[in-house]
């Protein structure tokens, strides 16, 4: 299933939750202390958004999703994906 490439992550004032699953191993990652002017959930291409992450290093990572298209912003450096799957695709976490 294509869409098992994808993190799947859920957004809310205050709360970032990022899930990823390969249908037998699951795994959920909730961090604090985040921004979101707008809740909710995107799915990001998990190879792509890991390399962003390892640039970032420590700096801050703003994310702007617009339809399917998300655009990321750390520093000077900037990145623009095509997001190809929707978060309703995403497989029940077991």
């Amino acid at each position: 299933m294509p869409v098992l490439k994808n993190f799947h992550l859920e957004a809310s004032d205050g709360r970032l939750a990022v899930m990823a699953t390969d249908l037998e191993l699951s795994i959920l990652v909730e961090a604090q202390l985040v921004e979101a002017s707008t809740a909710g959930a995107v799915m990001l291409p998990a190879r792509k958004l890991l390399e962003i992450v390892n640039a970032a290093a420590e700096d801050e990572l703003r994310m702007t999703v617009v339809g399917s298209d998300c655009h990321i912003e750390c520093g000077s450096a900037k990145w623009d994906l095509k997001l190809s799957a929707t978060p309703d695709q995403y497989p029940p976490l077991p």
